[in-house]
């Protein structure tokens, strides 16, 4: 027996199609009366109006990070971050999956990304394969604050890694950031 059924819909630039997709998408769940669907838009860097037609359901925004992250790049993921944030998505993904070294700058602008994020009444999931990653996020008290996924399908559905994981708190204390000239960047 089904017990719910997630469906991922991969968008960008689709302002004209998506309200005519979700609508057949609604359509198609109401046959499944006693089955819970849940519709996820991802709306990818979109410049049109995408995240707007997908209200009514979370719109997701996903930024890629590269294999590595050190000061020569993190202040850049971040303000990419922000970023998706101020464009109105209720949820930005960190996506992690391929990053190998991440650095303290990195590291520290992911906690501010995520207390804007908190601040905008939005979330910020960060996704890591990575044990080395795993273990600089350990090292600094990050994992403590940051809510980090195995998978982006984990990240996508919501689901934590260990089910006894208590949520984290929507706004967290956080050391003063430098700004980037002083970071050295």
């Amino acid at each position: 027996m089904i017990e719910a059924v997630g469906v991922v819909v991969p968008a960008h630039n689709e302002e004209a199609d998506l309200p005519r997709s979700l609508d057949a998408l609604r359509a198609s769940a109401e046959h499944l009366s006693d089955v819970p669907v849940c519709v996820c838009v991802v709306a990818d860097a979109c410049s049109d109006q995408t995240a707007r037609c997908a209200a009514g359901g979370v719109v997701q925004e996903v930024v890629t990070f590269p294999a590595d992250v050190d000061l020569s790049n993190a202040f850049a993921m971040a303000t990419e971050l922000i970023a998706a944030f101020r464009a109105g998505a209720a949820v930005v993904i960190a996506d992690m999956t391929v990053t190998e070294r991440c650095g303290s700058p990195c590291i520290r602008y992911l906690i501010v990304a995520n207390e804007i994020a908190a601040e905008a009444g939005a979330e910020l999931r960060v996704v890591v394969r990575s044990p080395a990653v795993r273990r600089a996020m350990r090292t600094r008290g990050a994992d403590q604050v940051l809510p980090v996924y195995g998978s982006m399908s984990d990240a996508l559905s919501n689901a934590r890694e260990s089910a006894g994981q208590q949520a984290r708190p929507k706004s967290v204390p956080i050391p003063a950031l430098p700004p980037r000239a002083e970071m050295g960047g």
